[in-house]
């Protein structure tokens, strides 16, 4: 039922949900709102003089690793995806809030909410379910008066881990919520066994980089190539800063403005929520038809299930499948067709979750 609802529904039915346990709710403003969805705020939620902490860059404002200083009379978190990056959100919201205040969290049941309540308690006091309906439940907890094992600071989720990108292991920085916490995930070693050639001092941009991964193994085979990472999730961006030092970050927005590229590569995510959606996918090739030098290649690997060869052959002359392996493939892409004056408009903007 869900998928027929398009993507957004799980955003909507979810916050409708929290405005109504909130108009029952004593609520102190101003309240942290984490990761709620962009948009125009329900009057219940807007208010609460919300201040929002996104982790991840929303089109109108940049992401951030860690909230913004308190103290808040509530929190409203929105479920994260992944169970570390729920507990991550939960210490820095409650480092950042009062005393007692209340801690909502809400999210679909096909998100997992209906066993996120355990995952409170040990952080939380009073953890309950307060409401159901439309798919979607509302959980609540109150911060203690002195909780106990608080990562406050954002430098006390930094890890170290060992990653493989075709030379041995090396240690790599995370933090909760991103990849390469047990190794290098298939789709990305793919790609880095079929990276492009970047030669001399070419510009090479990374999209979708995460922790820096594809942009260090274009590093390993051509030193001397200048990188640009796009990274929407902030605490991805602060450990690619680490990773791949001295390369540049560009937004969603504004990197095929810092063309030409003689080659971009990606892994690039497909989920906006739990939902699946080829919106990210559809931005960079627009991007990299108008960013790639020329002779400059687009070669980015996805799953063989996500239709995107339709879309590549719409933007550019050559196209081809060079690799193949479990569920994914690689693809490369070469010579832009010339835009068309319907698709000369703005680039649509990369939302990820």
């Amino acid at each position: 039922m869900g998928s027929r609802r398009g993507a957004g529904w799980r955003d909507q039915a979810s916050g409708e949900l929290l405005e109504r346990v909130l108009a029952r709710e004593e609520v102190k403003a101003p309240v942290l709102l984490v990761d709620h969805p962009p948009g125009v705020l329900p009057p219940g939620i807007a208010a609460l003089e919300p201040v929002r902490w996104d982790r991840a860059d929303t089109g109108d404002r940049p992401g951030s690793a860690w909230p913004p200083e308190g103290p808040y009379g509530a929190a409203l978190l929105r479920l994260p995806r992944s169970r570390e990056a729920l507990e991550f959100a939960l210490h820095a919201v409650v480092s950042v809030t009062e005393p007692d205040a209340p801690v909502y969290v809400f999210g679909a049941k096909d998100e997992g909410i209906g066993s996120t309540a355990p995952r409170l308690e040990g952080l939380l006091e009073g953890v309950s379910s307060l409401a159901t309906g439309g798919r979607c439940r509302v959980l609540r907890g109150f911060r203690p008066e002195a909780p106990g094992e608080l990562r406050s600071r954002l430098a006390q989720w930094r890890e170290v881990v060992e990653v493989d990108l075709g030379g041995g292991p090396e240690p790599w920085v995370r933090y909760p919520g991103t990849f390469a916490r047990s190794g290098v995930d298939p789709g990305t070693a793919l790609l880095l066994r079929f990276l492009p050639p970047a030669p001399g001092r070419s510009r090479v941009l990374d999209f979708g980089a995460g922790t820096g991964l594809l942009a260090a193994g274009v590093r390993r085979r051509s030193p001397e190539a200048e990188l640009v990472l796009v990274e929407p999730d902030a605490p991805a961006r602060s450990a690619a800063q680490e990773n791949v030092p001295a390369a540049r970050f560009a937004s969603g927005t504004e990197w095929p403005a810092l063309g030409p590229f003689g080659a971009i590569v990606s892994n690039p995510p497909y989920h906006q929520g739990k939902a699946e959606t080829l919106a990210v996918v559809r931005s960079l090739v627009n991007g990299a038809r108008v960013a790639l030098a020329d002779g400059g290649e687009l070669r980015l690997v996805i799953q063989r299930r996500h239709p995107v060869e339709e879309e590549l052959r719409r933007a550019f002359r050559d196209v081809a499948g060079v690799a193949d392996e479990g569920p994914y493939r690689v693809w490369a892409a070469s010579g832009a067709e010339p835009r068309s004056k319907s698709s000369s408009t703005a680039l649509n903007k990369p939302v990820i979750r």
